[in-house]
């Protein structure tokens, strides 16, 4: 996207260098939010000491809302695994088209520049 960014003129390199810095932006927000929910385990709470807990202290309603919160932590943990696969190879293909084109755009400078003789 980059290269597409230099290729352009005026206003539409703006416009467009803007959604380059926007697209790392979010690139490296996501990025974070992936490698926390890498954490190690023992850094989780571990649902089998709530049950050496004084009752008193605990009630089964403060268990079952925190069983409730690990189960979503882990399902977002899932889909940033997944959003970041994505984005790993969305990044892959525009560099595979990237590279298409740039073939391309010599090979029709090449016809050209034979054409012309």
């Amino acid at each position: 996207m980059e290269l597409e960014v230099r290729g352009t003129g005026g206003t539409q390199r703006d416009r467009l260098r803007s959604r380059v810095e926007s697209h790392r932006a979010e690139l490296k927000r996501l990025t974070q939010e992936f490698q926390l929910s890498r954490k190690p385990k023992e850094e989780i709470v571990d649902l089998n000491v709530l049950d050496e807990w004084d009752n008193e202290v605990v009630t089964e309603d403060q268990k079952s809302r925190l069983l409730d919160t690990s189960e979503r932590i882990d399902r977002t943990g899932r889909t940033l695994q997944n959003g970041y696969r994505m984005i790993l190879e969305t990044e892959d293909i525009g560099a595979q088209v990237l590279k298409d084109l740039s073939e391309q755009r010599e090979t029709i400078q090449r016809g050209r520049s034979r054409a012309s003789f």
